[in-house]
């Protein structure tokens, strides 16, 4: 999520610094202090003065770096900014891109900065990105890239991705390597890729590559995962809110109904999918659990990450045999018009509860225009 939407939900900056000073700690670096500043670009001093180390924020490239940091370490935000789906707006980005990464100019559409005193040794190359749950500081020189729980949220998160991605890794699945983990488990060091989001690419048909690519692979990883529980002991497990949504659709589900669980990727969507070159890496697993059968197939077949159009989705998923991708997971309820209702209406459950986890990690008193859209949808899924 890019920083000037994270900046409506959450008091970012604030986040920010609590996170980076106690990976700093962490890491032997101790002493520093930061502080989040937001006024117009033209009060965007240099920041030489009193040891402070001046950071500029681009919220729209969702990055925060050093004015004079060299325009590769920018490459990977520059090429998702560039690449939009929409193509008039193709040329309007690579400039703002263009700008918003220049030396000369980054300084002119910053709108925010970072300060931290004393600077940060070795840190000329570093790149901050912002995200839902972690900070990201890429450092291409040293090929590799620092994944922090944010401030707030649970470290346990990140144990439990370690282990899908070890998982996924070994059959398989092409994710970047794990190269250290802190030992109270709150950040670790990962290979750096610099890749193209598939959404950012505008060839159709190497999007397709990409997918059917990655998803042949988390196939073999969730196949070999598979466990048979019952619909109700899986209900049991989901941190679903009190809502009459939620009431009315389990009540459409039969609890006795023989399940298949598996490990997910949790978040499989053109985004998290990175095209580099003749390589395509999935990353982007902090949504990593066990899930009915099929759930990753599901949210990128239904694009259930984009709620606009989800009931109508729905039905036409019930109403017709799978695609090739839902195919690759073989799973045994997609088999009749039943079953993919069943499916369905348990995959509404699963993002509901997902939704309630993230509300309970965020601002929780914030109105949250995607998940009232969800909810809209799902109401309409049921009226019909």
């Amino acid at each position: 999520m890019r920083i000037s939407l994270l900046e409506k939900r959450e008091p970012f900056g604030e986040l920010l610094c609590r996170t980076l000073v106690a990976f700093l700690d962490k890491r032997g670096m101790t002493g520093h202090s930061a502080l989040w500043h937001r006024k117009p670009p033209i009060l965007h001093g240099r920041g030489t003065r009193s040891g402070i180390q001046r950071w500029l924020c681009n919220p729209y490239l969702n990055a925060i770096f050093l004015a004079d940091t060299d325009r590769k370490n920018l490459e990977p935000l520059v090429r998702e900014l560039s690449g939009s789906p929409t193509a008039w707006r193709r040329p309007l980005q690579r400039l703002f891109a263009a700008v918003a990464s220049s030396r000369l100019t980054a300084r002119l559409l910053a709108r925010s900065y970072l300060d931290v005193v004393p600077g940060i040794p070795g840190s000329q190359d570093w790149v901050l990105v912002g995200g839902n749950h972690k900070l990201r500081i890429l450092d291409r020189p040293a090929g590799r890239s620092w994944v922090i729980v944010k401030h707030g949220r649970p470290v346990s998160q990140l144990a439990s991705e370690i282990q899908a991605r070890k998982l996924a890794s070994a059959h398989g699945v092409l994710i970047p390597e794990v190269l250290e983990t802190g030992a109270d488990g709150s950040y670790l060091a990962e290979r750096y890729v610099c890749g193209t989001p598939l959404n950012r690419l505008p060839d159709a048909s190497a999007r397709r590559r990409g997918v059917t690519e990655v998803g042949e692979a988390l196939t073999g990883f969730s196949n070999t995962t598979r466990t048979a529980t019952s619909l109700a002991a899986y209900l049991d497990t989901l941190p679903l809110p009190d809502t009459e949504l939620v009431a009315n659709l389990r009540s459409r589900l039969e609890p006795g109904t023989a399940l298949l669980l598996s490990r997910a990727h949790g978040d499989f969507q053109d985004a998290n999918i990175l095209s580099a070159g003749d390589r395509t890496w999935l990353i982007d697993w902090e949504y990593a659990g066990i899930r009915q059968h099929g759930y990753d197939a599901l949210v990128y077949a239904l694009r259930t990450r984009f709620p606009r159009g989800l009931s109508d989705r729905f039905r036409t998923f019930v109403g017709s045999d799978p695609d090739d991708l839902l195919r690759l997971w073989n799973n045994p309820l997609w088999g009749s018009a039943i079953g993919r209702r069943i499916s369905v209406d348990l995959l509404a459950l699963e993002e509901l509860a997902l939704g309630a986890i993230e509300s309970s990690l965020g601002d929780a008193g914030k109105r949250d225009p995607k998940r009232e859209l969800l909810e809209l949808e799902l109401h309409d899924w049921l009226r019909r």
